[in-house]
């Protein structure tokens, strides 16, 4: 027999209040509350990128900071925190190192956002701009953040700063017991801080001889949660981010050597990874002991469209032992630049001078086919560079 409507919308409310739906609703709810809490955080977080980008004079092709950049960063940060620690009143030493604390804070939280939005561009929720699609990120120049000498720099200032502005706070209220109402050496206030991070917390606390006293009180224990909760939820989770991002493409490369998995999921997972993953594609291209992972490599980096790979992999084209992989690399270089309007005139000149330095010093280690596509690639070179001259 049919059902009646009262028999269906009975067994549809049934279906809402199941346990599942209440605990999907609940956890979709907590998911818009936290996307709305955490845009202005977002905000805040393309200015400092933005920052990082005007400042840090990044690397163009890896996005890392340049080192002197990097160590002036250091020595300005270092220097206003002895200064001020040595010649501000407690008020105003607590409101530097407070807000400079939380500015390294918020440094490690945007390399949280970018490293998450990239997962989210390889899981394929997010369009990275990939074959004349859309860009819907919000961190598309997000290398720089992200970068190991910049995350670390940034945690040990965060420590610094918020040991400092725990200094001050002992200096007006008991937050170490009735034992420790005294001012403290400096460093026990930096491993107070530290200790509170999870992966220090169990080797500091069996340094026995240390005898670091602990938060009591309101004012203690409110402090100590603050801190636990800031180290949970974006310290520990940018590092195991970031754990996490290099073991997958680590894992992606080690299935294109193989040559296990199925290909074109394979060329779809590789065109979404992140840019780190194009050094370990012209790695394999290059230096890979079997002819079929070199050809694999390099069939991968067309769908990943490495804007450097056509230069890259002509400059070495002598090298490659295989006629097959010799064709194959010009034609993916055929068609990454064929294919890209975004090569400029200089990667143009510079890939046309790969093929030049094959057809004039290079040219008996090939065979008349390969120098045949090789005049073709170098016909193709010269119409885009003058068109771009002309336009």
């Amino acid at each position: 027999m049919a059902k009646t409507k009262a028999q269906t919308a009975s067994t549809d409310e049934n279906e809402l209040n199941s346990p599942n739906n209440l605990v999907q609703n609940f956890i979709i709810r907590v998911l818009r509350i936290w996307s709305y809490v955490t845009r202005p955080v977002r905000r805040c977080a393309r200015v400092i990128l933005w920052t990082i980008n005007s400042f840090m004079l990044p690397h163009k092709k890896t996005g890392r900071p340049n080192i002197f950049a990097l160590v002036i960063w250091l020595g300005l940060n270092v220097g206003l925190a002895f200064y001020s620690f040595l010649h501000l009143s407690d008020l105003a030493l607590f409101s530097l190192s407070f807000l400079l604390g939380t500015l390294h804070f918020l440094i490690i939280w945007t390399a949280f956002l970018v490293i998450g939005e990239e997962l989210d561009v390889w899981n394929g929720y997010i369009r990275a701009g990939i074959n004349n699609e859309p860009d819907e990120r919000t961190f598309p120049r997000g290398k720089a953040v992200k970068s190991v000498p910049l995350i670390c720099v940034s945690v040990t200032l965060y420590v610094v700063f918020i040991a400092i502005a725990l200094h001050t706070v002992h200096a007006n209220f008991n937050i170490f017991g009735e034992d420790n109402l005294a001012a403290l050496p400096p460093w026990q206030y930096l491993l107070t801080v530290a200790s509170q991070i999870p992966f220090l917390r169990s080797a500091v606390g069996k340094i026995e001889f240390l005898g670091l006293p602990e938060l009591t009180g309101w004012t203690g224990l409110t402090i100590l949660v603050v801190i636990n909760a800031a180290n949970t939820s974006v310290l520990i989770a940018t590092i195991t981010s970031y754990v996490r991002q290099k073991s997958e493409i680590r894992k992606l490369l080690d299935t294109i050597q193989s040559g296990s998995g199925d290909k074109d999921l394979l060329n779809k997972r590789a065109s979404h990874a992140p840019d780190e993953i194009k050094l370990g594609l012209i790695h394999l291209a290059l230096n890979a002991k079997e002819a079929p992972v070199r050809h694999r490599a390099m069939s991968v980096a067309r769908y990943k469209s490495i804007l450097t790979f056509p230069k890259t992999i002509i400059y070495h084209l002598h090298e490659e032992t295989d006629e097959d992989n010799k064709t194959h690399a010009v034609d993916i270089s055929r068609h990454i630049i064929n294919a890209n309007l975004k090569l400029d005139h200089k990667l143009l000149g510079e890939t046309l001078g790969k093929v030049e330095y094959q057809l004039d010093r290079r040219r008996q280690k090939h065979s008349q086919e390969i120098l045949t596509s090789l005049v073709g690639l170098r016909t193709i070179l010269n119409q885009r560079i003058q068109s771009l001259a002309s336009s």
